[in-house]
């Protein structure tokens, strides 16, 4: 996973990655429940 650092958009890229694990636990949570 790559951390790019950018201090004068730290607070975007701190909303991106946060929606990027978002979007990830909602793939896991979703293949887990597709599954059972």
């Amino acid at each position: 996973m790559l951390a790019i650092e950018l201090p004068a958009d730290s607070k975007l890229a701190r909303n991106l990655s946060h929606t990027k694990h978002l979007s990830k636990v909602a793939n896991v949570i979703h293949s887990v429940t597709s599954t059972s």
